[in-house]
């Protein structure tokens, strides 16, 4: 999802916008995906391609081209994927690499698939079944604990602030260790 972001973000400084744009489409990225934080916050695909198609650039088409594409994977139809799978088909038969890396059988989905997994025959403690949930409760192994404080007390001295804690007699075992406190 944000690949396809940064791809629209950055066409200007790899130039290769339309190429990536077309790549993503096809292999099913989100252009609903809006930026969750930072100044391009709530912006989608879409609206930093309108922006872009509203700035002056080397060449208009490019801009252009991005965000027609995104606009025909928002509308979703059979025409729209058929448009966006025709554009990636022409971009990959330029470049011999492309078009031997993947093809129209890849894998290379942005959507979650279900993968049938094998368990080797010579596998120890494998089980064909879903994990057994354990009946007894066990005790976290590393579990923080806070206290309230009530008897402490501290001295601020120029950078250091120095504070002093009167621990439980039960506590004494484990603060032997010099980096118990650490």
């Amino acid at each position: 999802n944000t690949a396809l972001l940064y791809t629209c973000h950055f066409y200007r400084q790899h130039g290769k916008g339309v190429q990536l744009c077309a790549q993503l489409l096809y292999h099913k990225a989100d252009p609903h995906y809006r930026v969750k934080d930072g100044q391009l916050a709530g912006n989608s695909a879409l609206d930093l391609m309108e922006k872009a198609c509203n700035e002056p650039n080397a060449d208009e088409n490019v801009p252009r081209q991005m965000r027609a594409m995104i606009q025909l994977a928002l509308d979703g139809s059979d025409n729209s994927t058929e448009a966006i799978t025709k554009m990636w088909m022409s971009i990959k038969s330029q470049n011999k690499k492309l078009f031997t890396v993947s093809s129209k059988t890849d894998n290379f989905d942005y959507m979650m698939k279900s993968i049938h997994w094998e368990t080797p025959e010579n596998a120890k403690n494998a089980q064909a079944y879903a994990p057994v949930k354990l009946e007894a409760v066990a005790d976290p192994i590393l579990e923080e604990r806070f206290t309230n404080l009530q008897d402490y007390l501290f001295t601020d001295e120029g950078d250091k602030v120095k504070v002093y804690v009167n621990f439980p007699d039960a506590a004494a075992a484990a603060l032997g260790n010099k980096t118990a406190l650490e």
